[in-house]
């Protein structure tokens, strides 16, 4: 990757546009809206990362393994799993992940030092796709990504911060496990 420039006083680091070899430098028109195809590549290669993450952790025996180490590592370890090391896989494949986050986001946005705006709109999107669900957090993610594109369009750029707030505590107040979190067991 080549380095472009440095924006002095803001730590920015923008990337040039052959950053990431392969991607497309056109404009696509989705129902009238412009959207660089180089975005539109990228998406669909989260989507498609989202979805095998899914996959193996839903059907396959490892997969398995994982939840069960998660969901309770004591009696996981009492049935022959070694625990240690699923943690330790389970944190090695979310540094992975980061880092390939992280090579996606710096390819179309100039990346600076806290990425805090990056934050605010994680964030929300997991809260209101639920904390244990893969799913609910793509769904949340496509509802705050959409919410903001809205807000920053036809209202105010300044508002996003504040709008994105109100709707997650909004979705908190009415509905406090996310849209498809696991809803905690009542015993009597």
């Amino acid at each position: 990757m080549r380095i472009e420039a440095q924006i002095h006083g803001s730590g920015a680091i923008v990337l040039v546009k052959d950053a990431l070899p392969g991607l497309s430098t056109g404009v696509t028109s989705i129902l009238g809206a412009r959207v660089a195809t180089s975005s539109l590549e990228l998406t669909a290669f989260t989507l498609l990362l989202a979805l095998a993450i899914l996959a193996i952790l839903r059907f396959t025996s490892l997969g398995r393994s994982i939840r069960v180490a998660g969901q309770d590592p004591t009696l996981a370890s009492y049935g022959g799993l070694n625990v240690r090391m699923l943690h330790f896989f389970s944190w090695a494949a979310s540094m992975g992940l980061a880092a390939v986050a992280g090579i996606v986001y710096g390819s179309t946005h100039p990346a600076d030092g806290t990425l805090v705006n990056l934050m605010f709109a994680a964030f929300p999107a997991m809260l209101i796709g639920g904390l244990d669900s893969i799913g609910g957090a793509i769904v949340g993610g496509l509802i705050i990504g959409i919410f903001q594109g809205f807000i920053q369009t036809y209202y105010s750029p300044d508002m996003l911060d504040v709008t994105t707030s109100a709707v997650l505590l909004i979705v908190m107040l009415i509905i406090p496990n996310g849209l498809w979190g696991t809803r905690p067991a009542t015993r009597v």
